[in-house]
């Protein structure tokens, strides 16, 4: 990009590298890392529930005693996430994120691969909502 606002900043303090630059999650070592957080959006839900390399890295990381953190949607890549002995990440759990109210109140329960607070139940976690569309 050689115009508008965007490149101004490219090359500065505020953004020292265009993102094209980043490593891919295959090739992230793990063990550098104590904290792995998982942003949220729609996106995540395709994106992430089967994504073998976020997996390892979260698994990875709070194995060795690390914290997993995910907002709005990012517990997607929490539903499928097993440890090492096979039991799921989750599991007796308190966990929050978008609930299956949030998702038909947004227009989308039927649009989604599917609902997140269901799936994360099946997973064994204690789904706890708070109000639609604020904060836990």
């Amino acid at each position: 990009m050689t115009s508008g606002p965007r490149h101004r900043y490219v090359g500065s303090t505020l953004t020292p590298a265009p993102a094209t630059t980043a490593a891919s999650t295959a090739e992230v070592d793990p063990e550098g890392y104590d904290v792995i957080l998982f942003a949220g959006g729609h996106g995540t839900m395709w994106d992430f529930p089967h994504n073998e390399h976020l997996a390892r890295l979260a698994r990875t990381s709070y194995e060795k005693g690390g914290v997993v953190v995910a907002v709005c949607h990012g517990p997607a890549a929490l539903v499928n996430l097993k440890l090492s002995d096979g039991s799921y990440l989750v599991a007796g759990k308190r966990v929050a994120g978008f609930t299956n109210d949030e998702e038909a109140t947004v227009g989308l329960a039927d649009s989604v691969p599917f609902l997140l607070a269901d799936r994360l139940t099946a997973a064994g976690a204690e789904h706890v909502p708070g109000p639609n569309f604020a904060s836990r």
